[in-house]
């Protein structure tokens, strides 16, 4: 066990078992000059975007979104920039991404507190993009649910259509800080350190699913449990509510809570201290085990992300912006795609 007390999964190579293990070790699909971010996935593409992180930045920092074949992500497609303002650009690097069976959605900021939804067609990158949604305020995370898109804002939970979002706009619950959905529900929390959720359709009265010890971070849904951060650390409680269970120390974290985590019904990943970490939702004797290679605490290119899961891999993001001294623009320390199969 290291200083932190996650574990490094290392093949028992003098076994049977080593061949396995040597299949589950991560894999580097994509490498660029710039860091990664957000990320998903359908049945054929990976998408993501990659840029400073913040203003101000030059031409060729501007937040993008990327597209790539699964099969081999050399391919890329630029989909999408952002547009820069006139002081050397103020667009926020995308931070949320889903995909239809047409087009790429993703939330953009022009100013520290305000968001858009913008969209813009799978294919050659050459329809460009356009706004679905720009309120005054920051989206706290948004989901696609067939024609319809679900959202989270300061002041409710919306649903609108995907092609007209601000006419359509209705509001069906108080508002979120954080945002997740399984298909069927939405779970978000509140400023009163609740997570509540709501069925996408019906829309009754919410559902108090666990209260937290002062402060949430991102939250993971499977098919059976919700799990989130808190001062604790990693937990575990049923979707409908009830008593949440500690999976793993908060000593074992970072102090973020906004770093990312999802599940895959077996294993909760998360990142954690500038790793990818993963425990058995049935528990793992509140030791996560490490699932990323190690790699030199001065190399910020391989600083995790964001998620995405398809049915046969994890994957993450990389790469972090740094600033530099007074007067200097933000550096740029190089990102990549890795993934791991499940």
């Amino acid at each position: 066990m290291d200083a932190t007390g996650l574990h490094d999964a290392v093949p028992t190579v003098h076994s049977s078992l080593a061949t396995v293990a040597a299949t589950f070790r991560p894999e580097m699909i994509a490498s660029f000059d710039i860091p990664a971010f957000a990320i998903t996935v359908d049945d054929t593409n990976i998408y993501w975007s990659m840029g400073a992180l913040m203003a101000p930045f030059t031409t060729p920092d501007w937040p993008t979104v990327m597209q790539c074949p699964k099969s081999d992500c050399t391919k890329r497609t630029a989909l999408a920039w952002a547009n820069p303002s006139a002081n050397e650009g103020e667009s926020i690097l995308p931070q949320s991404l889903a995909v239809s069976s047409s087009h790429v959605f993703f939330t953009t900021s022009v100013e520290p507190n305000t968001s858009e939804i913008v969209s813009c067609a799978i294919g050659d990158g050459t329809s460009g993009a356009q706004t679905v949604f720009a309120p005054t305020y920051r989206i706290a995370g948004f989901t696609l649910h067939e024609e319809e898109i679900i959202l989270g804002m300061p002041s409710a939970i919306g649903v609108c259509d995907a092609a007209s979002c601000t006419s359509t706009l209705t509001s069906f619950a108080a508002g979120a800080w954080k945002f997740i959905d399984d298909g069927t529900t939405v779970y978000w929390t509140n400023g009163i350190n609740q997570i509540l959720s709501r069925p996408i359709d019906g829309y009754p009265t919410p559902t108090l699913v666990a209260t937290a010890n002062h402060q949430f971070g991102r939250m993971a849904v499977d098919a059976h449990a919700l799990y989130f951060r808190d001062d604790d650390g990693l937990k575990k409680v049923p979707k409908n509510g009830g008593t949440p269970v500690l999976l793993v120390p908060a000593t074992q974290f970072a102090e973020s809570f906004d770093e990312d985590m999802i599940s895959d019904g077996r294993n909760v990943y998360v990142i954690g201290g500038a790793r990818v970490v993963k425990c058995s939702v049935d528990g793992c004797n509140g030791k996560a085990t490490r699932v990323d290679e190690p790699y030199p605490a001065s190399d910020d290119s391989r600083y995790p992300n964001r998620f995405a899961m398809d049915d046969t891999y994890v994957y993450w993001t990389t790469g972090r912006t740094l600033t530099g001294t007074s007067g200097q623009k933000w550096l740029r320390s190089g990102g990549a795609i890795f993934r791991v199969r499940r």
